[in-house]
């Protein structure tokens, strides 16, 4: 896997949270993980590079001569990716698998562990087309024409009766075996190809209604954790949302007007600005229960969060542990089931080289994932508590 991905999964058992200093150990992983430029010094050294991994001409004359191979243009500022730490486009990342001559599994690779980006969205049309021409070793040049006799797709709002989910994209890519059946399938799915994240929609609504639902995870966990008899009644997603992180035992008093936890994410020592960008919030899970139109990466954050939660608070409430306690195989068990989502919703597993998917990759490891987890968000918070307005967050008596 590389020296980089073994230090990162090695820190995943190295910081508990009852150390001294879990505070600074986990602000000293937040500045561990590396830039785009480091990542593409290690994919450049395994596709042959041997010149000095310092100096930046050279690496970039190294990727300059595979796109004139692959007579193929070179993008724009590529410099910028080494001097500036600059991360590259989603289609720029295309690019270089092009000129590299990347097979499909290759390509998802790239981007899960180089770019920290979903590959190949099988209802986007561009995307389909990379993936088509890869299996059939196409150049990106072929892409691109393709591409120009392609109708365009438009992102709109899901309706659930009429989509193409990503596996059955999938299974009709497979059957295509040259240019005018592909451009016939577009045709004749235009509509269809235009809702991103299909499935993910429908696994995180399934999942969200699990847990809001009035006698659903959220409440029943509430009231087993208080012993006492709640009287069940519908809850607002901020609410919920809140509980999910383990905040719904404080409150929030300067938040309640927008209900967003930026003020405390933003700027976070403890957060590394890739696990900041897009971090699962209310708006997103509302924006997703609506089926309107929002970010891969928000997309994949939340469904991630809530894989998480719905699993350990099931442990729990069918009490075949103590509190949230995992026993043995039961982490493996919580990973697999979040891959297992993800994958079927078109999404790269979890990575620890993921500043995100760190966080909950580290919370398995511990004898109390969901513990863990909401202990890092309270630490997450008091990382932020002078930037706030003063009593913010109110304990109760």
């Amino acid at each position: 896997m590389g020296i980089y991905t073994d230090s990162i999964e090695e820190l995943l058992y190295d910081i508990r949270p009852d150390d001294d200093n879990y505070t600074d150990e986990l602000l000293k992983m937040a500045q561990s993980f590396r830039d785009f430029d480091k990542a593409l010094d290690e994919f450049i050294i395994n596709q042959g590079y041997d010149g000095d991994i310092n100096n930046i001409d050279n690496k970039i004359n190294f990727i300059k001569l595979k796109f004139k191979e692959a007579h193929t243009k070179n993008p724009r500022n590529m410099k910028n990716w080494y001097s500036e730490h600059k991360r590259i486009e989603k289609n720029t990342a295309y690019q270089l698998c092009f000129a590299f001559h990347l097979n499909i599994d290759e390509t998802k690779d790239f981007f899960r562990r180089v770019c920290l980006l979903r590959c190949f969205d099988l209802h986007n049309i561009d995307e389909i087309v990379y993936y088509y021409c890869m299996k059939h070793h196409l150049s990106y040049q072929d892409a691109l024409d393709i591409i120009h006799q392609s109708p365009k797709d438009s992102n709109g709002k899901i309706d659930s009766h009429e989509v193409l989910y990503t596996s059955s994209i999938a299974e009709e890519i497979e059957r295509i075996n040259n240019i005018e059946e592909l451009l016939n399938f577009f045709n004749s799915n235009i509509e269809q190809l235009s809702y991103n994240n299909a499935t993910a929609y429908r696994n995180i609504k399934e999942i969200w209604n699990r847990i809001k639902d009035q006698d659903g995870l959220a409440n029943r966990e509430r009231q087993l954790n208080n012993q006492l008899f709640i009287e069940f009644k519908e809850r607002s997603d901020w609410d919920i949302y809140l509980q999910i992180l383990g905040f719904d035992k404080y409150h929030i008093s300067n938040l309640g007007t927008d209900r967003s936890l930026k003020p405390i994410l933003e700027d976070n020592q403890l957060l590394h600005p890739l696990a900041q960008a897009s971090f699962p919030d209310r708006g997103g899970i509302s924006k997703i229960m609506n089926g309107e139109h929002t970010s891969d990466e928000r997309v994949r954050k939340v469904l991630i969060l809530l894989v998480f939660y719905k699993f350990w608070v099931t442990m729990y409430l069918d009490k075949k542990h103590d509190k949230y306690q995992a026993l043995g195989g039961d982490a493996d068990r919580c990973m697999d089931e979040i891959n297992r989502y993800l994958l079927e919703s078109g999404y790269p597993t979890l990575y620890a080289g993921n500043p995100f998917d760190w966080i909950f990759m580290y919370a398995l490891q511990d004898d109390y994932p969901l513990e863990t987890f909401r202990l890092f968000m309270s630490r997450v918070y008091t990382s932020n508590e002078d930037k706030l307005m003063p009593h913010t967050f109110t304990n109760p008596k």
